[in-house]
């Protein structure tokens, strides 16, 4: 399920006010992409800026911890932690959404894509702006080890934070800052969207491991988006990666409370296995996704998220 979780279709109060605010945005990003190309550049500008300088203003600086359910734009001040042992991390690079603002414009020019439109084409380019931004469409054994090496090394005792500038290309973006800058770039659109941190989730038959993702809320209900692990395509012989795209888990208002709560959901994943005569055989397994630790959760800063 894909870019028609993102249609209009229900009479969802919380639903109907985000469908408003995403329209809103759809427009002026269709109407900067139709300015004549010596025009774009500038109208692009101001149009990111205005919108950062909207979101910035309605947000506060806090810190996010690795037992989350935190809801709307992350403030560019506010710090993601992802161990307690490293720095956390900042999500401060507006790159993210000129980004962003650029692969609609692409895909728009593209065979194929360039009937859809800008509803359709968003989850899309949100996906390839996450892989483009940090370097690497889905992770391998040993991306984990370089980013935890990575903050590691960045972390002294007199070190201030990390800025997401300094994952930029660099192959090693993991769940936490996939999640992380995926959240932004929602609410960037005018989506109503989720962060989750999480220590009860499960993949691939995996242990119970601390993994971010993002619900999002539409007039169709809500959904789980895991940009970190989207649907992937995979060579037959080398398992080579030769396609990725979106996939949206419909789950009900009972399992979202139920998640948000500090349970668990599980949901059934599809990847596909491109052969040499170029067929797709499917290959299904079970995911879990956790709520937060509800011991970390209410304990943090002697406060309740929740409310």
């Amino acid at each position: 399920m894909s870019s028609e979780i993102l249609d209009n279709s229900s009479d969802n109060e919380a639903g109907e006010k985000s469908s408003g605010e995403y329209e809103r945005i759809l427009a002026e990003i269709d109407s900067v992409l139709a300015k004549p190309d010596e025009q774009k550049p500038e109208a692009i500008d101001v149009f990111i800026g205005g919108r950062v300088n909207e979101l910035t203003a309605s947000s506060q600086p806090r810190n996010i911890s690795i037992a989350e359910f935190y809801q709307g734009f992350i403030h560019p001040e506010s710090n993601i932690r992802r161990s307690f042992i490293v720095d956390p991390f900042r999500i401060d690079d507006t790159d993210i959404y000129s980004e962003l603002i650029q692969n609609i414009g692409e895909l728009k020019n593209m065979p194929g894509w360039d009937q859809k439109i800008t509803r359709e084409l968003m989850p899309t380019a949100v996906l390839y702006t996450i892989a483009k931004y940090f370097g690497n469409a889905v992770g391998t054994s040993g991306t984990e080890n370089r980013n935890q090496r990575f903050y590691m090394d960045s972390t002294t005792s007199e070190s201030q934070g990390i800025s997401i500038k300094e994952l930029k290309g660099r192959g090693i973006g993991v769940c936490a800052e996939k999640a992380g800058v995926c959240q932004n770039l929602l609410s960037f659109a005018g989506l109503d969207s989720t962060l989750v941190l999480s220590d009860k989730c499960q993949l691939a038959g995996e242990k119970e491991n601390l993994y971010a993702y993002n619900i999002i809320h539409t007039e169709r209900g809500y959904f789980i988006f895991d940009p970190t692990n989207p649907e992937q395509h995979t060579q037959q012989d080398t398992r080579a990666l030769v396609n990725y795209s979106p996939v949206f888990y419909p789950i009900t208002i009972e399992q979202y409370q139920n998640l948000k709560s500090g349970g668990t959901v599980e949901i059934s994943h599809t990847d596909y296995v491109v052969t040499d005569s170029g067929t797709k055989q499917p290959e299904v397994s079970k995911r879990i996704y956790g709520g937060p630790n509800q011991k970390i959760f209410q304990r943090k800063e002697g406060r309740n998220p929740l409310k």
